[in-house]
């Protein structure tokens, strides 16, 4: 785990540098004043240093989210610089001296300067008091990164670009005009400029209608087909987790797991395959080759559709498909996955990353009735054409050993309680912490075992049984012994598993995928899903169960709010700056315009809106 958050912070740093270069060298196509590019560039590593204090004083480290947001931030970081820069050089070209042009040309754009770093920074200050954890985290950590990287560059070039342009100025030949290149209108770019400019406002209402029919049809070309679902994440490893029903042995569950082994060794783009034993469940991983997509030209979900396939109609044996994880190696423990249950974790969907899954939601008091109703809803289920696999988060009955204590033979005897709990808890020789010790590549299972005093290695070593437990002696409380026997029932029987309760009222899940055909099509999937409705509307549901079909999670509702806010924030920081209630209103248009190229991104590259 360490060394993969080591590299994920390794590249985010490698890709900050590169934009910062990237920005450096943008600036120098332009000014083509070596000097000038250095003076500005100052603004990214002062930011980034003294935003460390920022950092400490909002109780943040340098993580991942923290790092995304100063990359975010390092292009925005010499705008400001950019801005005071140029005008003071407009003074100056026209003849001022550099103590009037840095004077006139910093108070002529500290105002624009400050509002347009102030909009900037009060996006992310809802997001700080939002709900919903993850956002409150996100919003922290990037919103923190940005934050204080934008408010330092704006001191620096409020300062530090007045105070460098100055020198250069005052050490350039009096006979060198101050000026970066001249612009002419015999220039291709600025005559396709100056077109459109007037063309612009000589007909001003076609051009903010233009604009505005533009925006919803991007807008609307975006939703329509966008559909609420999660990406996989194109990953070497596909992870699968075995469960068997409980009690199953070591060995029978190596058998299931060689037959799962012996169909997948013929997979095209398998580079080996790595699996993890235990009793009742078992990880098989399935590493991938380097551009595997080009073998068969297949992409994850299609491979991971055929590994399903692969795996199905084995006798006793659930499977699925964990989760993207940043971590590596096998889950730890030696309980087991449950069945059913969705794995990953809530940042990967709140990024919109992992396995689509569906939920049926199955509510009572009475577990066992509910246990037959989710084993019906699970077979129509994956009677469907469109449903790839239904699991049943039900674990199988577990096997135990009950004792019926007899509390007037125990009194008879002298036997206490007590006693009897004290024997019991010495009985195992050894047990399971379900944790596991990681030493460089390898993992081992930590078991506690208690010291046994015996003479003989091979009475050390023996296994105890069912007629060991039965003969056990318990002491009373005048010194004689009695077998456990004489004192209780003890007998086998079967036990469940786990029991979920949300408001003291037990819950069962179904989860259940669409195939990726039917994932990758808005119509397909809203067509799929009004049939998985009406199967359930069908069905005949028993008096003190309910039934709840659970199709999507918006997990960006909140956003819905905290956008409205930043709105609202924006536009009052905007009338305060340039003392005018009108004035904002032409600046927040240019946002719906901005959204043109985003959504018609979204279009070009296949991604979703929502």
């Amino acid at each position: 785990m360490a060394e993969t958050m080591e590299k994920n912070i390794d590249e985010i740093i490698n890709l900050a540098i590169t934009g910062g270069l990237l920005a450096i060298f943008i600036l120098w196509i332009f000014l083509k004043k070596i000097r000038l590019v250095l003076s500005i560039a100052l603004a990214i590593p002062i930011s980034v240093y003294i935003a460390f204090n920022f950092f400490y004083a909002a109780g943040i480290t340098l993580n991942s989210l923290s790092l995304v947001g100063m990359a975010l931030a390092i292009g925005m970081l010499v705008d400001n610089s950019v801005v005071v820069l140029e005008n003071i050089y407009r003074h100056a070209s026209r003849g001022s001296q550099p103590d009037l042009a840095v004077v006139q040309g910093t108070k002529e754009v500290w105002r624009s300067v400050f509002a347009s770093t102030l909009t900037t920074v009060t996006i992310f200050l809802p997001f700080l008091f939002a709900d919903d954890y993850l956002v409150r985290i996100l919003g922290l950590n990037i919103g923190v990164s940005i934050i204080s990287m934008l408010l330092i560059s704006m001191m620096a070039a409020l300062v530090l670009i007045p105070m460098l342009t100055h020198l250069t100025l005052k050490r350039r030949p009096h006979d060198t005009p101050a000026v970066f290149e001249k612009v002419h209108l015999h220039q291709r770019l600025i005559q396709i400029y100056v077109l459109m400019l007037k063309s612009s406002l000589r007909n001003p209402a076609v051009t903010v209608v233009g604009g505005m029919v533009l925006f919803f049809v991007s807008l609307f070309g975006a939703l329509a087909v966008s559909t609420n679902t999660l990406k996989e994440a194109e990953s070497r490893e596909v992870r699968v987790t075995i469960t068997m029903p409980q009690g199953t042995t070591l060995d029978n569950t190596d058998i299931a797991v060689r037959t799962i082994e012996e169909r997948l060794m013929d997979l095209p783009e398998k580079e080996e395959i790595v699996t993890e034993t235990r009793e009742a469940t078992a990880t098989v991983k399935v590493t991938l080759v380097e551009k595997y997509q080009k073998i068969k030209d297949r992409k994850l979900p299609e491979i991971k559709s055929d590994i399903e396939r692969r795996i199905q109609n084995i006798p006793q044996v659930e499977y699925e498909f964990q989760q993207f994880s940043t971590s590596s190696g096998f889950s730890g423990g030696g309980g087991g996955a449950s069945a059913g249950m969705p794995s990953g974790g809530g940042m990967e969907s709140f990024m919109g990353i992992g396995v689509q899954q569906e939920i049926v939601l199955i509510k009572g008091q009475d577990f066992n009735l509910m246990k037959a109703v989710g084993e019906d809803i699970q077979y129509y289920l994956q009677d469907l054409a469109t449903v790839q696999s239904a699991n049943l988060s039900v674990q199988d009955n577990r096997p135990e050993v009950r004792m019926d204590f007899n509390t007037r033979e125990m009194g008879e005897r002298n036997v206490a309680l007590n006693s009897v709990m004290s024997e019991l808890s010495s009985f195992p020789t050894e047990f399971s912490t379900g944790v596991t010790f990681k030493q460089a590549e390898e993992e081992y299972d930590i078991l506690i075992k208690y010291e046994q005093k015996v003479k003989e290695e091979e009475e050390e070593n023996q296994t105890r049984s069912m007629s060991d437990l039965q003969e056990m002696d318990v002491p009373s409380a005048d010194g004689a012994r009695h077998r456990l026997t004489d004192l209780a029932r003890v007998y086998f029987a079967f036990g469940m598993g786990t029991i979920n309760r949300l408001n003291q009222e037990k819950q069962i899940q179904i989860t259940y995928r669409f195939d990726a055909e039917t994932n990758g099509s808005k119509p397909l999937l809203e067509a799929a899903r009004a049939e998985v409705d009406n199967l359930v509307a069908s069905l005949s549901i028993p008096a003190g169960v309910a039934v709840e079909v659970q199709h999507e999670e918006n997990q960006f509702k909140e956003f819905y709010f905290l956008i409205a806010a930043a709105f609202i924030l924006i536009y009052m920081i905007l009338a305060a700056v340039f003392e005018s209630l009108s004035t904002p209103f032409v600046l927040l248009f240019s946002i719906p315009l901005a959204g043109i190229g985003s959504f018609l991104a979204i279009l070009i590259t296949g991604n979703s809106l929502i």
